[in-house]
């Protein structure tokens, strides 16, 4: 599991639009990678609303 300050392993994903995003994409960028176990579960639902109630600051840290 990673935790807080790890490096970030090597990936390639597709975004929202079908573009393949790569861990390479974000060297230099601050990133925030969200996960969650599984759609339909009681736990994606809570953590999704976790993460969009602390994106506000997490959007003043990157401007820092």
């Amino acid at each position: 599991m990673l935790q807080i300050g790890d490096k970030m392993p090597a990936f390639s994903v597709a975004d929202e639009q079908g573009r393949v995003v790569t861990d390479k994409d974000l060297l230099g960028k601050k990133t925030v990678i969200y996960f969650y176990p599984k759609d339909s579960t009681p736990g994606s639902y809570s953590r999704l609303l976790w993460y969009g109630s602390h994106c506000s600051g997490m959007q003043a840290l990157a401007h820092t």
